[in-house]
């Protein structure tokens, strides 16, 4: 039989609050067993429900951007690198117009959207 976790040891596992892993139960995010009042996790669910969560080692921390999106994200980046020097040298011919601020801003954005902040940004 598989080992039964209780809400309190999967939450140290997780490094989270008990209460939020009874948010993940509740919400169906976390598979779980209810035994009359008490929720239990099975090892293999908790790993199931940690393994798309893990980034690799050399991963900034930012959630990735979906499909298209990720090449549009890409692009522009790409493109606001090429600018940088230009814009930072003074060889912009645009006045009132801080490019490379617009830029880091839009890093700065980027990675409170993909880091699911951008709420509290």
């Amino acid at each position: 039989m598989e080992n039964l976790l209780t809400v309190e040891e999967t939450a140290e596992k997780l490094k989270k609050h008990p209460e939020n892993v009874r948010e993940f139960l509740r919400d169906g995010q976390l598979a779980g067993v209810k035994l009359g009042r008490s929720w239990r996790v099975r090892e293999s669910d908790l790993t199931a429900f940690i393994a798309p969560r893990v980034r690799p080692a050399h991963d900034n921390g930012a959630a990735k951007p979906k499909g298209n999106q990720a090449a549009k994200v890409a692009a522009f980046l790409k493109l606001a690198d090429e600018l940088r020097p230009m814009i930072e040298n003074g060889t912009s011919h645009v006045e009132n117009f801080d490019a490379a601020a617009m830029i880091r801003d839009s890093h700065d954005e980027r990675d409170r959207e993909l880091s699911g902040d951008a709420a509290h940004g």
